[in-house]
């Protein structure tokens, strides 16, 4: 059985509300109207001129994707751990399935290794390999 969500959920409706937040003070301080200025803790908010308001719009949503991006890849990361941990009561069918994604991830890895340059590259190669290896052969989840 996997490890409950709820923590999981309630952390994905703080984060929407992370970004809902960014995106209101984008939207707030790149098409301001210079006629009702927005006061901030007690200062005025400065106007942005019309050219400026596009690169504000787009710092904002460089803002937001490395914000959501990261978020993501807590995510990920965190049901991968939930993913190991309940990993022995899972279907048959859906750790094959596993085995398979990690298979072809981790081959690609070995498959940048290049028998050039350093000499070291045969060890690392050989490392590469034993850790490609330890998951699917010998049921190693670490």
């Amino acid at each position: 059985m996997m490890q409950d969500f709820n923590f999981a959920n309630a952390e994905f409706d703080r984060q929407t509300g992370i970004l809902d937040n960014l995106v209101a003070i984008i939207t707030t301080t790149s098409a301001q109207d210079p006629a009702n200025p927005v006061n901030i803790s007690g200062r005025l908010l400065p106007i942005v001129i019309a050219g400026g308001q596009n690169t504000m719009a787009a710092a904002g949503i460089v803002l937001l994707a490395a914000h959501f991006e990261e978020y993501i890849r807590q995510q990920i990361e965190e049901y991968a751990k939930g993913v190991v941990i309940s990993y022995n009561n899972l279907e048959i069918n859906f750790r094959e399935k596993l085995v398979d994604s990690y298979w072809r991830s981790a081959a690609s890895k070995l498959s940048r290794i290049r028998p050039k340059g350093s000499s070291n590259w045969a060890n690392v190669a050989q490392q590469t390999l034993n850790n490609l290896l330890a998951y699917p052969v010998n049921g190693n989840t670490s």
